[in-house]
């Protein structure tokens, strides 16, 4: 995090954060959807290597 710039960064493409499980409020104490995003970028580590 770079609080000066006010600026995240991670190491997922674009595309993998508009393509994750769509963020509710309202649901997210349910164990499926927490299991759904555990699931959706577990898998998307495995798929891309990480960027050092």
């Amino acid at each position: 995090m770079d609080h000066r710039e006010r600026k995240v960064h991670v190491d997922r493409t674009k595309e993998q954060i508009r393509n994750a499980p769509e963020y509710d409020p309202e649901d997210t104490d349910r164990e499926g959807h927490r299991r759904l995003t555990g699931d959706y970028y577990s898998e998307s580590y495995r798929l891309v290597p990480p960027i050092l």
